[in-house]
This record gives C-alpha cells, sequence and structure tokens, in this order.
C-alpha cells in the first residue's frame, strides 16, 4: 500500500516535484538541474529549495534533512531522534550520561 503520508517538495529552479522519501534523487538534481546557474565550483550542489550551496554531497545530504524532516539517528534509551549524528551523541551523554561512538 502506498503511504499516505508521502510528501514532495519542488525545485525552485525547474519545478520537478521529488519525493521526500528518495534523497538520492534529491542529491543528484543537486548536482545535475539544468536550470541552477552555478557561479563557481563552490556550487557543486545547489539546494533546490534555498540558497544553500556546498561542494561536497555529504553536507547536502545532511542539509537536505532540514526541508525533508528526515530524522535517521534514533536514541537507544528514549524516543530521541535527530537529523545529525553530531547531535544525537551530545543527547545520549547530557540526557544519559553516557557516551557512544
Amino acid at each position: 500500500a502506498q503511504n499516505s503520508q508521502e510528501s514532495f517538495i519542488s525545485c525552485r529552479f525547474c519545478s520537478k516535484p521529488f519525493s521526500t522519501d528518495s534523497v538520492d534523487d534529491l542529491i543528484d538534481h543537486t548536482k545535475l538541474c539544468p536550470l541552477m546557474i552555478r557561479p563557481n565550483v563552490d556550487y557543486t550542489y545547489m539546494c533546490l529549495a534555498c540558497s544553500y550551496h556546498v561542494h561536497g554531497s555529504t553536507r547536502m545530504r545532511r542539509h537536505l534533512r532540514k526541508h525533508t524532516g528526515e530524522k535517521p539517528y534514533k536514541c537507544l534509551y528514549c524516543d530521541y531522534m535527530g537529523s545529525r549524528k553530531d547531535n544525537l551523541l551530545q543527547h545520549v551523554r547530557v540526557m544519559h550520561g553516557m557516551t557512544m561512538q
């Protein structure tokens, strides 16, 4: 059955819609959209939803979580979920008095 909660984000340059579940497609598009004007090498990846730009795909993947709501890092001790591993590690240390790798 199709997830009725599926949401979409559209490219602000070409208006193409993307499922927020297809992060790899979003990453590819931030690099390959033909309507994005890239002034220099720092604009290798340009966010399709805001003015953020970066040279590497790892940071773009992390940035896109702000728009998709993805929170892949889950606490083993409570219901906390975060979009960044460093925030999870800080949460576990502060809230549970433990360290994780």
